[in-house]
């Protein structure tokens, strides 16, 4: 897999997961122009239209003065299962696509997720949190796409390395450091990168976060992926 080689880069992730940080690394690495869509509405984009749900459209990279550009295009909270469907439309099936996922632990998303949610919103934010959370984490299982572990690729450099290499990129870490502004950057005040992944310890008394992880698949998948068990 090159990135670099690809029209679009298509992404898939949940709201909180740290899949724009993620992002904006990736397009720190290519070594052409990109150009990042934003949060857009899979339906309206299977007709070829793009509608940006979230606050910050777009974003362009100029890392080349090359004529070519490279688009990233993420969903957020959408299903992946229905990806087939777009990828063999009339818009895209000329196009040399890539498929990637990014996938967070439950309980340190879930944490961010409801933090940073107005409380008449949450109900059904977390149902549709559940639902992605599991088709993604089934699908790294599978090795169905390329899944980019945001755990991993926060505290470790090897990794990030890694998926440079196994992504056809040339590995410089430009981006890393910079705090993602989407979504209005991140929901909590402590950037540390370890602390990140311990946040969920601020909810273990919370009734919507008590009441979210009460699920056995999740819990089984989550200690599999990331060790973490609660």
């Amino acid at each position: 897999m090159n990135l670099n080689s690809v029209d679009i880069i298509f992404i898939y992730a949940n709201q909180r997961s740290g899949h724009h940080a993620i992002i904006n690394w990736l397009c720190n690495q290519i070594e052409y122009n990109v150009i990042h869509h934003n949060d857009l509405n899979f339906d309206s984009l299977v007709n070829g239209n793009y509608v940006y749900k979230g606050g910050i459209k777009k974003t362009k990279y100029e890392n080349s003065k090359e004529n070519k550009t490279i688009q990233v295009i993420n969903f957020e909270n959408t299903e992946v299962k229905n990806h087939e469907k777009l990828i063999k439309n009339k818009f895209f099936k000329d196009k040399k696509t890539v498929t990637l996922l990014v996938l967070r632990d439950f309980y340190n998303n879930m944490a961010s997720v409801i933090k940073s949610t107005p409380k008449n919103k949450l109900s059904n934010k977390l149902k549709t949190h559940k639902i992605v959370w599991k088709e993604i984490s089934s699908l790294y299982l599978n090795q169905k796409f390329y899944t980019i572990l945001y755990n991993d690729w926060i505290l470790n450099e090897k990794y990030r390395e890694e998926i440079s290499k196994n992504l056809g990129l040339k590995f410089t870490d430009k981006g890393f450091e910079k705090l993602s502004p989407f979504g209005g950057g991140s929901s909590f005040n402590d950037h540390n990168n370890k602390n990140r992944l311990e946040r969920y310890k601020q909810f273990l008394k919370n009734e919507d976060f008590i009441k979210v992880i009460n699920d056995d698949e999740i819990k089984k998948l989550n200690k599999k992926i990331f060790s973490i068990q609660l």
